[in-house]
């Protein structure tokens, strides 16, 4: 599955945008064109590189699956970082011109030091 990095930040932006402090489960978390499996797909890696902190709800038929999702602070130092999307456009650009690998922890690392 191909790595969406504007989904990454959607992913972000609404969780941010929640009036709670967290988000009810994945499933409250979709984007028009967008498939479930998708989105879910990229919340997990938002968990396991530490911008997410959820509860693993996962089950026999769902292998992506959590409740109570909200940013941690390394989650929202690099939403302070990406919401506006010249920032990002930025950092992409400066990644491609430093054949850099496309990670989030570089993405991170790069929004973090030269864009901060």
């Amino acid at each position: 599955m191909r790595l969406d990095l504007e989904l990454f930040r959607a992913i972000l932006l609404v969780i941010e945008e929640s009036p709670n402090p967290t988000v009810k489960s994945n499933y409250s978390i979709r984007f028009e064109g967008i498939s479930q499996i998708t989105s879910d797909y990229h919340i997990h890696l938002l968990i396991q590189e530490g911008f997410l902190s959820a509860i693993d709800a996962r089950c026999k038929d769902r292998e992506y699956d959590y409740l109570e999702i909200g940013l941690t602070f390394k989650g929202q130092q690099f939403i302070d970082a990406i919401a506006d999307h010249g920032c990002l456009d930025k950092i992409k650009d400066y990644i491609k011109a430093n054949a850099l690998p496309l990670t989030l922890d570089v993405l991170f690392k790069v929004a973090m030091t030269q864009f901060s």
